[in-house]
């Protein structure tokens, strides 16, 4: 859930600037950490589905 509601603050400052609507910069700064922080997360899970090499074998 919070994943969706930060997802939502990233789209509606997204859709703010293309409205001409400036944000401040260290709101940019933090939207932009948050969503490479996101996207990080989403490559850990992925990768956490795969068995690392190695250990596939038992």
């Amino acid at each position: 859930m919070l994943e969706l509601d930060e997802g939502l603050i990233v789209l509606a400052s997204l859709a703010a600037e293309r409205m001409g609507i400036p944000l401040p910069l260290f709101v940019n700064q933090a939207l932009q950490e948050k969503l490479l922080r996101l996207m990080d997360l989403e490559q850990q899970r992925g990768a956490g589905v795969r068995k690392p090499e190695g250990d596939s074998e038992g």
